[in-house]
């Protein structure tokens, strides 16, 4: 009779490693099924029997770093795509020093040369201060990716090391370590580099209290549908409905609302009211598009309305920052202040939101390259 085949012992999720595989085999596999990002499908495949294990964590992890480059590099490709547009548009009125100036900015970009001076080229600096404010939060969720990987790493390195270390491995066993230094090193200075205030109008001493970098971050509301694509975010709000995405949590003044924002459909408008159902801030407001409206949070006042200073061109992009002080609300757009108005806010703490508006028969669709609350 023949002898019948001896099942296969499995341990934990990685089907199809036995009982007695290395622990760094199982650990390796357990990882690229756990990792906070997608690996291709390539690299999710058990790892070869054959290959150095800390090859191919090195090989696995170097991949991952790539995948959060990647809304970087999509930005930079557009900021230069825009600076081309200037080039061209400079070049049709044979203005020499605007060819050059948005030339040299594209050389900064991409690494070719140091970035202008500010008295250089004046007429770039605006582009600059959106691109810079979009650069920010892209490394920041880079940052945070990477320190998460750094993290659900440390247990299978140390795994790894005392594997390599049974196995009189010790040169490996010493690699190991200073690959593991390495990752942590890596996400120590990207953190730092975070702490300098350069963009976005940061402050010495301000923290980043909350931002959207995925669907876990924010809720929908009223029918708000959000999808993301390189980094950005496409907000869609049915048609004469309040549709945004709002804050998991809970603020309380002083604190600073910063979004780096472009509307295809005009109306555009922030919550921070009771449940976030009722905006405070309503820029092109479908009756007057001129006209800033600045609510009460608190709903225990009316409307202030700020003559002309509501306006804001479709399709092009806007920092718009809001100091939430208090005892008043300020507003501004790149840079420069839109409207004020003294509200009592001393016992108010709610989500805060953003979204479009649309008209009577049409959707409302706005683009936000970042929406961060900060502290004053």
């Amino acid at each position: 009779m023949a002898e019948p085949k001896r099942r296969q012992s499995r341990t934990g999720p990685a089907a199809g490693f036995s009982a007695e595989a290395p622990r760094w085999k199982r650990r390796l596999f357990q990882m690229a099924l756990v990792l906070p990002l997608a690996l291709s499908a390539a690299a999710q495949e058990p790892a070869d029997p054959a290959a150095d294990p800390l090859d191919q964590f090195r090989a696995r992890y170097e991949e991952l770093r790539d995948e959060a480059l990647e809304p970087i590099r999509l930005l930079k490709v557009s900021y230069v795509e825009r600076l081309g547009d200037v080039v061209e548009a400079a070049r049709a009125e044979g203005d020499l020093d605007g060819v050059k100036g948005a030339l040299a900015e594209i050389d900064w970009v991409e690494g070719r040369g140091a970035m202008p001076t500010e008295d250089s080229l004046p007429e770039i600096l605006d582009k600059r201060k959106l691109y810079l404010a979009a650069l920010q939060e892209r490394e920041r969720q880079r940052a945070d990716r990477l320190e998460a990987v750094a993290l659900r790493s440390a247990e299978t390195l140390e795994a790894m090391k005392r594997d390599y270390t049974r196995d009189g491995k010790l040169s490996r066993a010493e690699a190991t370590v200073a690959f593991a230094a390495e990752i942590r090193d890596e996400v120590t200075r990207l953190k730092e580099a975070l702490e300098v205030p350069s963009v976005a109008g940061l402050k010495p001493g301000e923290k980043i209290l909350w931002s959207i970098q995925s669907e876990a971050d924010f809720k929908t509301a009223m029918g708000c549908e959000a999808s993301e694509s390189g980094g950005s975010w496409t907000l869609t709000s049915p048609p004469e409905m309040r549709g945004h995405v709002r804050s998991p949590v809970s603020f309380s003044p002083p604190f600073r609302i910063s979004a780096l924002v472009s509307t295809d459909s005009g109306d555009l408008r922030f919550y921070y009211g009771a449940e976030t159902s009722m905006e405070f801030l309503l820029f092109n407001w479908t009756r007057n598009p001129t006209t800033l409206r600045m609510g009460d949070p608190t709903e225990q006042q009316g409307i202030h309305s700020v003559p002309d200073q509501g306006l804001l061109d479709v399709g092009r992009t806007y920092l718009i920052e809001v100091a939430v002080e208090k005892r008043k609300i300020e507003v501004f757009v790149d840079g420069e202040r839109r409207g004020t108005r003294s509200v009592d806010l001393s016992r108010h703490r709610e989500p805060v939101g953003i979204g479009p508006f649309g008209t009577a028969t049409l959707p409302a669709r706005m683009t936000m390259e970042h929406f961060v609350v900060i502290s004053e």
